[in-house]
């Protein structure tokens, strides 16, 4: 069977205490993935981005660069590893006020990812 151009990703946030956390996962399917970018978009009215932990194999590297309203975040790996499906992503945030739930506070834009071959992956995000 052909392999598919996509992977797999998922999105989850809770709240605990003042702070928001929001987790991404990788299921890079059948895919060797080897660099992953997205644009987590927030509500800067009502929570101030905190960190993002890291957990990924091997030697990638990690970035998250916070854009005010918006955190573009991911992983790059060169040195001939990949991303599999404990790649996870969490990100924490601090509310600025009392929160009783986030709904509409957090989405995803723009979603990249690469395989070995250099191929431009489609993420399906659930």
């Amino acid at each position: 069977t052909p392999i598919s151009n996509e992977i797999n990703s998922s999105i989850m946030s809770e709240i605990v205490g003042d702070s928001v956390y929001v987790y991404i996962t990788i299921d890079p399917l059948q895919q060797e993935l080897v660099g992953t970018q997205f644009k987590l978009n927030y509500d800067n009215d009502l929570l101030k981005f905190h960190n993002v932990i890291y957990k990924t194999k091997g030697l990638p590297t990690n970035y998250a660069t916070d854009k005010g309203n918006y955190i573009n975040l991911g992983s790059l790996i060169t040195d001939g590893g990949i991303l599999d499906n404990t790649t996870e992503y969490k990100l924490s945030f601090t509310t600025k006020t009392k929160l009783e739930n986030i709904f509409g506070l957090i989405s995803v834009g723009l979603m990249d990812a690469v395989n070995k071959g250099g191929k431009t992956l489609k993420v399906i995000m659930k």
